[in-house]
């Protein structure tokens, strides 16, 4: 595989196109998450990072069409991190 660098597209094609993945093969990598939150009173606040080592495994292949022999791969979403913050009101 060439740099990390290279777009993620790029390094799919090259392994596709190189045969250096045999048709229907499926590589699987363990997506991996965290979540950090406190709750004081009503009020909820967390942090959260979806794919913390933004890894970008080539996750299956497959043709779109059936007479098309063009190859579309899958991989996963790239690192995400956000805030989520929630307030129970009183009743």
């Amino acid at each position: 595989m060439k740099q990390r660098s290279q777009p993620v597209a790029e390094q799919l094609r090259a392994l596709i196109m190189s045969g250096a993945i045999a048709p229907g093969e499926e590589l699987l990598e363990v997506p991996t998450a965290a979540r950090l939150g406190i709750t004081v009173g009503g009020l909820d606040v967390s942090v959260f990072a979806n794919n913390v080592l933004n890894s970008h495994p080539l996750l299956g292949r497959f043709h779109a069409l059936a007479f098309d022999d063009r190859l579309q791969a899958s991989t996963l979403r790239p690192r995400t991190v956000g805030l989520t913050l929630s307030l129970a009101l009183p009743q």
